[in-house]
């Protein structure tokens, strides 16, 4: 009998804990506002890429809980690190409806992907400066373009939804104020997740850069 009034009271023990839970997660504003976003800034959400530039290795990307205020816009600081690289800042900012990361290419410096806009419709097309001087002492612009958008997207056998795809076309500006195409470069990225594709040829050069892992906090 005891045993039996011992099961029935962990039974209700847990019943109790595992609705207390959900009533939390229910009132908690966080849980959504991660899953709306395309790309979750709270501190700790951490993503693992695959990348085959400037030479195949595995970077870790992490959101920690600084901030910079930079061309008008409040970036949040993450930290990308490698096994052959040392750790360097990435930069991501979601302004409204806009995203926006600074982050650097190999021998050139930094630059402004302006990579998303979650709301524009399919062919939608904006053009914003992405540096100054960056490419033979030239101003850089970046034209992005949305070309689908709540598609599915496999990679490696793991399959992601409401996926955006966008393509970013970097150009720099000429004597003549001609634009060159220097980079291209095709966004994928998951709502709740954040980016989890990213194709790109730079200088005639195919890179990738693809999702292995992730783990997404919520405060």
């Amino acid at each position: 009998m005891r045993r039996f009034v011992h099961a029935v009271l962990i039974a209700a023990l847990s019943t109790a804990i595992i609705g207390c839970k959900k009533d939390k997660d229910l009132v908690n504003p966080k849980i959504k506002e991660v899953a709306a976003t395309y790309l979750p800034q709270t501190t700790g959400s951490w993503w693992k890429y695959a990348i085959n530039y400037p030479r195949t290795d595995t970077v870790t990307v992490t959101m920690t809980p600084d901030k910079q205020t930079m061309q008008g816009k409040i970036y949040f600081i993450a930290q990308m690190a490698s096994k052959y690289f040392p750790s360097i800042p990435v930069y991501y900012a979601v302004n409204g409806h806009d995203y926006n990361q600074i982050s650097n290419v190999p021998g050139y410096g930094d630059f402004n992907f302006s990579f998303l806009n979650d709301t524009a419709k399919v062919g939608y097309q904006w053009t914003v400066p992405a540096g100054d001087n960056a490419i033979n002492g030239r101003k850089v612009v970046m034209t992005t373009t949305i070309v689908e958008k709540d598609i599915s997207k496999t990679i490696d056998s793991k399959t992601y939804e409401h996926v955006i795809h966008t393509t970013g076309v970097l150009q720099y500006t000429t004597t003549s104020s001609s634009n060159i195409t220097w980079a291209t470069y095709d966004f994928y990225v998951a709502r709740g997740i954040g980016i989890i594709e990213v194709d790109a040829s730079l200088q005639g050069k195919p890179t990738y850069m693809r999702l292995v892992d992730y783990a997404i906090k919520v405060d």
